[in-house]
């Protein structure tokens, strides 16, 4: 029995922790951890973490994908394979609220203690103050050692708040974390069993947003979840402490606050609104971006690049509207945040004014302590979570609709193989893909072990057929029965992912070496193996197979089929990508009736009707009506639909299968030279590990955000004259209200200091607003900016690029950091430029009032900017694991839409959920320690802010005699709202560093450089050809030399071709001669050539691709 067992729980988890910290995945710790186990790991163990995110620290800039996933709190994200269970699926859909109570018992019972627990020490701060306050303006009316054991109490208050504060919101992170994981995995599950025709509801980059962006609206949500319980609790506790102090004036403060609550309400509305117009423009965009990425060898060839770049530009036009208008929503949110204790200050001490009351300091600036606490909750937290809750109502409705598409439903009956002499049998079968039937009254008996033909003009249903036997599409009427236990089925359009030859045929089965040996031959895979050098079939396959011949796909796509060992074997014409001796070859060794495949029942599909001179069985397919045909008669007196050309290769494939067998005696000779690789890996990969950079982000980068166009540098120095100058007006105006309480009864009575105060109010509020607005403006056009230069970068690489990337990455960025750059860098930058400005106002009003408070910033201040060093150097490197690790997911959602009828073929449904979730798990693991690496970053600066407020405290107290009470009522009130001011501030200065490794990530793909003749000027080309060029042309070859990619050997080899005018040229050759590229040589997208111009005596450099179709 394993040491774990024997334990009870709680020494179980430190065992964990503290030994097994090293663990490999969450897999692993799942099977060495009982399960009643793994989804305590990490219940409220928050010390826990907190104390081994020191050894993620001691890393820094040297954490890697490979190293950091290895080694790093495997343990801690265990729970999220409980939590992708198919029983918690529908209750995250469909009733996220009521998943999130039953699954979070055990956090939200002591989370609820916690809300409640720092707002009373946070209540204990403002009286604390007054009464400091009263013994400087009094000493006789409290004795010393009272006001010294009201300073420690204020300074042990503000420490417990601050400790409690990180722990509400590392639990309602985590809450969020799960929820995005366990909808991330739901929806992929969906995916995988959605109907086919349902499935044209939808888009790879519909379902790629739903997980990016949709499926995160949840956990931001939760994140501030608390505020919707703790915002009225909080304001009616105030509302009477600051009744007592004041009384009836509390009623208009109050009422400024109010007044907001609607129109929250409306903005919430409003968010809704523009969040779904948003999310239906970005679908569009990454849509065509996806669209781009997956035809762009047409693109190319037919140089639509502009087309497609200007189209892109015309989406993203409309999505920048949309965002532009919850940008102008957020800003009215800002500036109502930062001068809502100003207007309620104007409200309640104006009407004290008016009832001619006199201002006392005391009463003032615990009153506004009070109402800032207000603030924090009614005016930010209530309105953020506002905010996310309705936009987690629209994804929650885009994530319903999507899983709310038909699942696949087969109606046929599935009969053990043992139960009958056939293996299909259909009686009055109509299938459908939508209203019409495509295939009609099919009446077909296919025995077990035979080879059964199917032939048929091109749209009459052959491919269809094999659909409806796979159950893809809806059987209408009659009966459809399937005697076999295993089916495996070779696409017409092959399917391959982006990993190895051997991955893309095992699909998940464990290696038989005999048997993937033979399978490798009679798909005459050998000798192209062999071609590939030392690597074999260990060589990494790009997206779709893009560094793939078409032949090469299919053989493989052929090669996986076979190797799949079922009862069941449907291939869709496979042999119509390769040459006609290939094709022989494949048919006699791999489906023939001497083949590797003889004894198992085979349906062919094929245009190349000469093969089915062997089959048991020939079907004709016309119009959706099959006839059944027996081998005994002969093919040419059936009647047949196949297009002229496949006519012609029965009479041509007599001579030419006959010829050059010594070619192909040799070829398979070579056969038997080639051995499985065992150890060897790609040391070329076509697929290039996506990288993160290291160390900080370059200024450049920086700069290019703030001084893109239109404004440029001229912008940049106006939005910072607009950020000094409102604050400044801010802390002018509580400076003023401080002078105001300190006149004397009849000069507070004056008219001039209150109309002085409600101008200054206003202007605040007006420079505020306007400040917001020109921020999210100059980061809406730096966003827009650096797409435009992504997708330019894309548009005019090379298709080198293309080959190494999947799509899946390159989704990524334009998704999910597009989306960052839009909207989450610009609300992290404009927090943290707020509250830095706020805290150094505060420093000063502190300082001024009593500059030896500034004594101890001496030590402070290196004291934070070291601890910040030492964070952001390690959460901006697990911010860019975190995105690098996300590309995968992406990946895989794009290539298994591509491939789902195969997935769902050979039934490895359960390995592609596993492997979703494995990239889940791995993503996570960067993103969860990220989480609480920030509140360990949160909590020291909250300490740090502390000593602050504990140091000025004791002086005020101490130096009683020289300061005045209501610049000392000031600064007391200014150093409890510095603690969680100054910790946010500086969290956000490094999250927003954070999110600029998605503007890194975005702007590298701007750097891309363009195809080699996109580069040359006119200057560069030597001679410049008519006006009517090219009327006729002549293409040469001269000691012409071709490689794929630089390091690897050439292919093409000292090529000398001349191509006269009108000349009509075929290129022959085998499958593996790469007769294929000469088209790509001729349209640039291989590599650039010289082109000999008619009448002109030497050669030019020209840019043909116009001219070429």
């Amino acid at each position: 029995m394993d040491d774990t067992t024997r334990l009870t729980n709680d020494q179980s988890i430190k065992l964990f922790i503290q030994r097994d910290y090293s663990e490999g995945t969450a897999v692993k710790f799942q099977e060495r951890c009982p399960n009643e186990l793994a989804g305590k790991i990490d219940p409220n163990e928050f010390t826990e973490i907190i104390r081994e995110i020191n050894a993620i620290f001691a890393d820094a800039e040297t954490l890697s994908c490979k190293t950091f996933m290895e080694n790093c709190c495997a343990c801690l994200t265990g729970y999220l394979i409980l939590l992708c269970m198919p029983t918690h699926y529908e209750k995250c859909v469909k009733r996220a609220a009521k998943y999130i109570t039953e699954k979070n018992d055990n956090v939200l019972n002591p989370r609820g203690i916690f809300m409640v627990d720092p707002m009373e020490k946070g209540l204990r701060c403002p009286f604390l103050i007054r009464e400091i306050v009263i013994y400087i303006q009094n000493p006789s009316r409290l004795p010393t050692y009272a006001s010294y054991l009201c300073v420690i109490a204020l300074c042990i208050a503000t420490v417990l708040q601050a400790i409690i504060h990180q722990q509400i919101y590392f639990l309602n992170q985590r809450i969020g974390m799960r929820i995005r994981n366990a909808l991330s995995a739901a929806i992929y599950k969906h995916l995988l069993a959605i109907n086919t025709v349902a499935l044209y509801k939808t888009t790879a980059a519909q379902t790629i947003n739903l997980v990016a962006n949709d499926a995160s609206k949840f956990e931001e949500f939760c994140v501030f979840s608390h505020a919707l319980l703790l915002g009225p609790l909080e304001a009616a506790v105030m509302f009477g402490l600051i009744w007592f102090n004041i009384g009836l004036p509390t009623l208009f403060g109050y009422a400024v606050l109010v007044l907001l609550v609607p129109v929250q309400l409306i903005f919430s509305r409003l968010f809704s609104r523009f969040r779904k117009a948003t999310l239906t423009c970005t679908d569009k965009r990454v849509q065509t971006i996806n669209e781009l990425v997956n035809g762009c060898q047409i693109i190319k060839m037919y140089n639509w690049e502009k087309a497609m770049e200007q189209r892109v530009h015309e989406i993203r036009e409309r999505e920048l509207s949309h965002i532009f208008k919850s940008s102008c929503l957020r800003s009215i949110n800002v500036a109502l945040f930062v001068t809502s204790l100003l207007l309620t200050s104007l409200a309640t001490f104006g009407t004290s004014w008016l009832m001619g009351r006199t201002l006392f300091p005391e009463d003032i600036f615990a009153t506004v302590a009070y109402f800032a606490m207000v603030r924090t909750s009614v005016t930010v937290l209530m309105p953020l979570d506002i905010e996310k809750l309705s936009e987690a109502r629209v994804s929650a409705q885009r994530i319903d609709q999507f899983m709310r598409l038909n699942i696949l439903s087969n109606k046929c009956e599935e009969v053990e193989k043992e139960n009958g002499d056939h293996a299909i049998i259909m009686e009055d079968a109509s299938f459908s893909w939508k209203e019409s039937c495509c295939l009609s009254s099919l009446n077909l008996k296919i025995k077990h072990g035979t080879l059964v033909g199917v032939k048929g003009a091109i749209g009459a249903g052959k491919s269809t057929l094999l659909a409806a036997i796979l159950g893809e599409i809806n059987l209408v009427s009659g009966q459809l029965r399937k005697y076999t236990d295993s089916i495996s089925y070779a696409p017409q359009l092959p399917w391959i992912f982006a990993d190895t030859i051997r991955a893309n045929i095992l699909l998940g089965k464990p290696m038989d070496e005999e048997r993937y040996k033979n399978v490798i031959k009679a798909c005459c895979l050998d000798i192209d193996l062999q071609n590939f050098g030392e690597v074999g079939d260990l060589l990494m396959i790009g997206d779709k197979g893009i560094n793939l011949s078409g032949g090469q796909k299919a053989r493989i796509s052929l090669a996986r089929s076979l190797y799949a060992n079922a009862d069941l074997y449907l291939l869709d014409d496979p042999l119509a990508a390769v040459d006609p001796k290939v094709a022989k070859q494949i048919f006699d060794e791999c489906i023939g009736p001497n083949s590797f495949l003889r004894g198992k029942t085979r349906i062919l599909v094929t245009h190349q009707i000469h093969f089915l001179v062997e089959a048991d069985q020939t079907i004709l397919l016309t119009n959706g009506h099959i006839e059944e045909l027996h081998i005994e008669q002969p093919v040419e007196n059936q009647p047949s639909n196949d297009t002229p050309e496949t006519d012609l290769s029965n009479d041509t494939s007599k001579t030419d299968l006959s010829s050059d067998t010594s070619e192909t005696d040799s070829a398979n000779d070579k056969e038997t030279d080639w051995t499985l690789k065992t150890a060897t890996t790609d040391m070329n990969p076509i697929v290039t590990t996506e990288t993160s950079v290291d160390g900080t982000i370059k200024w450049s980068v920086w700069l290019q955000l703030f001084t893109s166009p239109p404004l440029r540098w001229f912008g940049f120095f106006l939005m910072i004259i607009l950020m000094c100058g409102a604050e400044a007006l801010y802390d002018y105006t509580n400076r003023w209200l401080a002078l105001w309480s300190s006149k004397s009864d009849d000069q507070q009575k004056s008219a001039y200091y209150a109309y002085v105060y409600l101008g200054l109010t206003f202007g605040t509020l007006a420079v505020i607003l306007v400040r917001t607005g020109f921020i999210f403006f100059i980061m809406l056009r730096g966003s827009t900016h650096f797409h435009n230069r992504m997708l330019s970068g894309i548009l005019y690489t090379s298709l080198r690029f293309f080959e190494s990337n999947p799509s899946g990455r390159i989704l990524n960025r334009a998704s999910k950091d597009q989306q960052v750059l839009d909207e989450s860098l610009p609300l992290a930058l404009i927090d943290s430029t707020q509250n830095l400005l706020m805290t150094v106002g505060s420093i000063i009003i502190i300082g001024t009032t009593n500059p030896w408070v500034l004594l101890v910033l001496i030590p402070l201040v290196p004291i934070v900017l070291w601890i910040r060093r030492f964070y952001i150097r390690s959460s901006r490197q697990l911010k860019r694991l975190e995105s690098v690790t996300r590309s995968p997911m992406y990946a895989l959602f794009s290539s298994s839409l591509d491939g789902l009828t195969s997935i769902r073929a050979f039934k490895v449904q359960a390995d592609f959920v596993n492997m979703f979730m494995e990239r889940i798990d791995t993503n996570s693991r960067a993103y969860f320690i990220l989480v609480a690496a920030s509140r360990w970053f949160g909590l020291r600066l909250d300490l740090m802010t502390s000593v602050v407020t504990l140091v000025t405290a004791i002086l005020a107290v101490a130096l009683r005699n020289q300061i005045d009470p209501s610049a000392a009522a000031l600064s007391l009130s200014y150093c409890i709202t510095l603690t969680g001011l100054f910790q946010w501030g500086i969290r956000q200065s490094a999250e927003a560093e954070n999110y600029m490794t998605s503007a890194e990530r975005v702007h590298e793909y701007g750097q891309l450089v363009p195809e080699s003749h996109r580069n040359s000027s006119e200057s560069d080309i030597l001679i410049q050809p008519p006006d009517d060029w090219p009327s006729r042309g002549i293409i040469e070859f001269k000691n012409y030399t071709f490689r794929y990619r630089s390091e690897l050997d050439s292919v093409l080899k000292n090529i000398n071709l001349r191509i006269e005018s009108k000349e009509k040229i075929g290129v022959i050759g085998r499958t593996v001669m790469l007769s294929g590229i000469f088209p790509m040589i001729l349209l640039f997208l291989a590599q650039t050539f010289y082109v000999a111009l008619f009448n002109f005596p030497t050669y030019a450099y020209v840019y043909e691709r116009d001219w070429i179709s």
